[in-house]
């Protein structure tokens, strides 16, 4: 993200990891040291399957555990060709709910 920052003129708004939303993820290099800046790694919606469950295994293998923001971009497409069925029906179906603390968000992760 500071790279990106860096080539983007002054006049121009900074970069926001959300125009990346479905494009890719912001991750902690393996190994890296704990309080290190999470680097941005490829990961297209578009090259996800189109079958739910199919979809929901590669996220999962992807990451164990979602929150629902990080993981509404890769939905929001599925849940339009699912025959209507809405992100949260999806959720509901694919995936199970955890909230470490009252404070805490909400996380998914496999049934």
């Amino acid at each position: 993200m500071a790279a990106w920052g860096a080539a983007v003129p002054e006049e121009w708004a900074p970069p926001d990891a959300g125009l990346l939303a479905g494009e890719a993820l912001e991750e902690l290099p393996e190994g890296a040291p704990q309080g290190s800046e999470p680097v941005l790694v490829p990961f297209a919606e578009r090259d996800l399957p189109l079958e739910p469950a199919a979809r929901f295994a590669v996220l999962f293998q992807r990451r164990p555990r979602w929150e629902r923001s990080a993981m509404e971009p890769y939905l929001a497409a599925l849940a339009s060709s699912a025959g209507g069925q809405t992100v949260e029906a999806l959720l509901l179906r694919h995936a199970r709910a955890s909230q470490p603390s009252p404070d805490a968000p909400l996380m998914f992760s496999a049934r």
